[in-house]
């Protein structure tokens, strides 16, 4: 659940998704937990427990740098060289983090933890081998 109502919701994700294009069908994957972008370098991201590399995917530190501002202008926070951090909470609830240079060494990192709607129960834990049955 989160903090907006759910025409503002609508209206930040608008403001929020042109920066976010070349991660888009990451955030829209109901699979993939995490998203981190290291600078210029790399995207990766998580699914099923394990992190891979987002082939081909980089975004110029520009365009992040655009990005980390525009986002933190539509979550009603600031992000500059004065203040290069932000920790904040999409209209989903998921929580958005971002470290512009020189704080962040190799550029500004940007990383989304999504959480899952999903809920888990006995069954669920026993298939996956996280806990057994008593005899």
């Amino acid at each position: 659940m989160n903090d907006f109502g759910e025409d503002k919701s609508q209206a930040i994700w608008a403001r929020i998704m042109p920066f976010l294009r070349p991660i888009e069908a990451l955030i829209r994957d109901p699979e993939i937990s995490d998203i981190m972008v290291n600078g210029e370098q790399a995207v990766f991201f998580e699914k099923s427990g394990h992190i891979e590399r987002l082939a081909g995917g980089t975004i110029s530190e520009k365009y992040l740098q655009v990005a980390a501002r525009n986002i933190a202008r539509a979550l009603g926070d600031d992000i500059s060289v004065e203040n290069p951090l932000l920790d904040s909470r999409l209209p989903d609830g998921s929580r958005v983090a971002i470290i512009l240079a020189p704080v962040s060494v190799g550029g500004t990192a940007l990383t989304i933890r999504k959480f899952q709607n999903r809920r888990f129960n006995a069954q669920n834990f026993c298939a996956s081998g996280l806990l057994s049955l008593a005899s």
